[in-house]
């Protein structure tokens, strides 16, 4: 019986070296697991929050072009929140469409002007009001 419990004592250490080092190795893995998983929590956040600023430019931009069938006041109100959209583009897109919302400012404007100077004009349908539009 002492014999036996020499051997088993001999046997304890080894066993409780085994055993540590293999918790330890899990948790090398639970820990390696969750930064992982922290690195994609992180892109993931990122990417709603380029998402969440990206629509904020398209409201903008649809806005602008519901809009157009307003008021003044409120045509005013929707290019300001067009313009702030644009700012704030440059460092969300590339140049392409950076230019392609600068282009539909310019064609925005140009309608705009266009059907204020008709307004004012009061002309029916007819030559010279063809005339006008094709100018601009």
């Amino acid at each position: 019986m002492e014999e036996f419990l020499k051997i088993l004592s001999g046997a304890l250490t080894p066993l409780i070296a085994i055993t540590t080092t293999y918790i330890a190795f899990q948790q090398y893995r639970v820990n390696k697991m969750k930064g992982r998983s922290d690195e994609h929590t992180t892109r993931l956040k990122q990417r709603y929050d380029l998402y969440e600023r990206r629509l904020s430019i398209f409201d903008a931009v649809m806005d602008l072009l519901a809009a157009a069938h307003g008021g003044p006041d409120e045509r005013r109100q929707h290019m300001f929140k067009f313009h702030r959209a644009i700012s704030e583009s440059y460092f969300l897109f590339d140049q392409d469409l950076i230019d392609y919302l600068r282009q539909l400012e310019n064609e925005y404007n140009r309608a705009q002007s266009l059907h204020q100077s008709l307004n004012q004009q009061n002309l029916g349908i007819g030559p010279e009001r063809t005339r006008l539009n094709s100018n601009t």
